[in-house]
């Protein structure tokens, strides 16, 4: 029986011999887990139990044997560098209140899944200025002392100074309903994100985006970009471009959506589940502001799963053809999840005496996490001892 969440085991309860051959004992030392490195070196937190596989064969038998990966607690991200972007304005004050009280813990809490994290921190409160677009028409869009953009700290691994400037963040008034999310979005690129890191966007907010045509026929106006004027097209920010440019970018955003109450809160659900969802980030609705910690790990570790864990031999290595799984893999494998695979291995008839050496690779999403040697001891001879079922019980586990 296999299930794809929770612990994932196959009973083992066959031993094959394909050839007259009697079948050989399989030698299972060396069990317990332990982490492993990736092929290029990355250490990972990734436990495989066996951590080696020795066997014995005769002739041309297969043997079988279990082999069980468990995923760490932050999942396949191994490093990220994580932004927040606040929308500051009047509608967010317990949003905002809830992250300056909780942001040192928050931090804390991505840290202690083993991820080795940096933060950022951004906020906006739409620009203040009236503009008439796409039937938008003389709006002003936020009050004279709004700001469309400020980037208040640039990634670091000092919390210190992310909550210092998380707790300097002030309330604006962004005067319309609609704010300029776009323009935030393509503020987040200018970040100083570390090399081979995730690359991650918690975005806050409960509105709107203002945008010529994504809520065809409404419109919310222009976003004018950071010349702040309208009739300078080669500067305005479409929200749709702008989300599939962080999409290339490989950032992933994660939206914190706070609009419950809020007008139009349709339209702003669209906006948010849309840039989630276009760069392969998650999307939450909050229903009040206490739920954003456990919310913000909830969302980390919805991206931390596994789209896809099998397990692989180099296809140019000859002793590919020796090793099969079952099954071939095992979809959506969560944080702190166990799979166990059936591994069956045959030495072809042909293969000299002699002892052979490769390794089972655990792949997760096209990344080498673990790695699995492998010692065959090809001998020309049937075994002395014989196979009986209590051998078998005790050889192999559920």
């Amino acid at each position: 029986m296999v299930n794809a969440k929770g612990v994932v085991c196959l009973t083992v309860g066959v031993l094959l011999a394909f050839s007259l051959c009697s079948p050989a004992l399989a030698q299972l030392d060396g069990r317990g887990g332990r982490g492993f490195e990736s092929v290029n070196g990355e250490p990972t937190n990734f436990v495989v139990d066996p951590e080696s596989f020795d066997f014995t064969i005769t002739c041309n038998e297969t043997v079988m044997d279990s082999l069980c990966v468990t995923t760490p607690a932050s999942g396949i991200i191994r490093a990220a560098d994580i932004v927040f972007v606040m929308d500051a304005t009047g509608s967010m004050g317990q949003e905002i209140n809830e992250v300056k009280s909780s942001a040192l813990n928050i931090m804390q809490s991505i840290i202690d899944l083993g991820i080795d994290a940096a933060f950022g921190v951004g906020a906006f409160q739409d620009y203040p200025h009236s503009y008439s677009s796409c039937g938008y028409d003389n709006a002003p869009y936020g009050s004279e002392n709004d700001v469309p953009w400020t980037m208040h700290q640039d990634i670091t691994t000092n919390t210190a100074d992310v909550a210092n400037a998380i707790n300097g963040l002030e309330l604006g008034d962004g005067r319309d309903l609609p704010e300029n999310y776009s323009r935030a979005l393509h503020e987040t690129m200018a970040f100083t994100f570390r090399p081979d890191t995730k690359r991650i966007v918690l975005m806050f907010g409960d509105a709107p985006v203002h945008d010529c045509d994504f809520y065809d026929p409404t419109t919310y106006g222009m976003d004018p970009g950071p010349d702040e004027d309208v009739e300078t097209l080669g500067d305005n920010l479409d929200f749709e471009t702008v989300v599939a440019e962080l999409a290339a970018a490989g950032i992933i955003v994660l939206t914190l959506d706070s609009s419950r109450n809020e007008p139009m809160a349709e339209h702003a659900h669209l906006s948010f589940e849309y840039m989630a969802v276009e760069t392969g980030g998650a999307h939450y609705e909050l229903t009040e502001a206490s739920e954003i910690p456990a919310a913000i790990l909830d969302l980390i570790s919805e991206i931390a799963t596994i789209d896809w864990l099998t397990l692989v031999v180099d296809p140019a290595d000859p002793f590919d053809a020796w090793v099969v799984a079952i099954p071939d893999g095992f979809a959506d494998v969560a944080p702190e999840e166990t799979v166990c695979f059936e591994i069956q291995i045959t030495a072809p008839i042909a293969a000299p005496v002699g002892d052979y050496f490769f390794d089972i690779l655990v792949d997760a999403d096209g990344q080498i996490v673990a790695t699995v040697p492998v010692v065959v001891h090809r001998t020309g001879a049937s075994p002395t001892n014989s196979m009986t079922w209590s051998r078998l019980r005790a050889t192999f586990r559920n």
